[in-house]
């Protein structure tokens, strides 16, 4: 198999090309992996929020309204310590 001289001088450009094109995708990984993980974190917080109880101002036509929005799951986890709660300290369940 023989090599021509444009073979020599194509073949180097190509490998330095490739190479310099995987150092910059890199970056733009690390990048991309923070974003996804941010975007991650917001989707978790909106279904399994950190908070019992979360007031909103919600824009109507002529104002705002203040909307108390609740997490049904913190509530029933709370419920459940309390009653876990109660059976420790009193030695009487329900």
């Amino acid at each position: 198999m023989g090599f021509s001289l444009e073979t020599s001088i194509i073949m180097p450009l190509a490998l330095a090309l490739f190479v310099n094109g995987s150092s910059l995708c890199i970056p733009e990984a690390v990048y991309t992996r923070y974003s996804s993980s941010a975007a991650v974190q917001s989707v978790i917080r909106e279904i399994n929020p950190p908070h019992l109880y979360r007031l909103e101002l919600t824009k109507v036509q002529k104002g705002m309204i203040p909307v108390l929005k609740s997490s049904p799951q913190k509530m029933v986890e709370s419920l459940s310590l309390y009653r876990d709660l109660k059976f420790l300290v009193t030695d009487k369940g329900d």
